[in-house]
Parts: C-alpha cells; sequence; structure tokens
C-alpha cells in the first residue's frame, strides 16, 4: 500500500473553508434557524426544497459547499479531524478518523465510492457528498440523530 501525506490545515486553509460555509448560510439566510456549525443540515434542507433545480447559483454553491459542510459535521459530531491530503504535487481537503485506515478525500466523494444510496436519476451537484455522511459514519460507528 503506497504511504499518504497527511498534515494539518494552515490558518488559511480553514479560512477558506469556512469562507464557503459563510457564502452558504448567507445564499440561505431566509432559514436563520440553521447556524454556524449546522451547515450540513442546512444542505439536505435545500436539496429537500429543490433548491439545487432552481438555478446555477443555487447549483454552485450547494456543489462548493457540500464537502465542507460533511467535513464539519463529521469534524463536529463524529471523531473526525481536520486534514490536508497530499495528491500529485498539491494538497487537498480531506478528514481522517482513527478507526479508519486512511484519510477521506472530501472532495473525491462526488463519485459515490462512500455512499451506499442509489439515486433513481443523477443527484444534483454535491448531493452524492452530502448523503455520504450515513455511510461514513456506520464505518466508524458513530449513529446519526433521529430523524
Amino acid at each position: 500500500m503506497t504511504a499518504i501525506s497527511v498534515r494539518d490545515l494552515t490558518p488559511a486553509e480553514g479560512a477558506s473553508i469556512e469562507d464557503v460555509l459563510r457564502r452558504l448560510r448567507e445564499h440561505y439566510s431566509v432559514w436563520s434557524e440553521f447556524a454556524t456549525g449546522f451547515e450540513h443540515d442546512l444542505m439536505a434542507f435545500a436539496y429537500y426544497e429543490g433548491c439545487s433545480d432552481r438555478d446555477d447559483c443555487c447549483r454552485a454553491i450547494l456543489a462548493e459547499a457540500a464537502p465542507f459542510a460533511l467535513g464539519r459535521e463529521l469534524v463536529a459530531r463524529h471523531g473526525f479531524r481536520w486534514v490536508m491530503i497530499g495528491s500529485g504535487a498539491g494538497w487537498r481537503y480531506g478528514v481522517e478518523h482513527p478507526a479508519l485506515d486512511r484519510p477521506i478525500d472530501l472532495l473525491s466523494l462526488e463519485d459515490g465510492s462512500w455512499n451506499v444510496e442509489e439515486f433513481d436519476q443523477p443527484a444534483s451537484p454535491g448531493r452524492t457528498t452530502l448523503d455520504s455522511l450515513e455511510t461514513i459514519s456506520g464505518r466508524v460507528g458513530t449513529k446519526l440523530p433521529d430523524a
């Protein structure tokens, strides 16, 4: 198995995550009950409301924010920590957990590799990433809140 290069986030990388999530909250400010730290729930509600089908602006912010909303949820409520994963000549955002043998590249989740849910039509941008929470939490043995 190839060794994976992992490091902590820099302050600038952490700020970049916060900026994307801030723009998500501002875009959907009408739903103010979804405060900082609950962006995963905000995105799930936006998809439920059909926002990803409305216009390019909604699709773009949901697709951009999905990896970071999922990451924040995993870090805040499931025992993960933020990391950067070496990829070629660059670094990609990820999370790691002691129960997993390798970190999760958050920017690669759209391929469905962590999501066992099957969509009967192509998922909206970011939806597959967001919906990976159940499978990932199940693999590390954490529980999701009751709906």
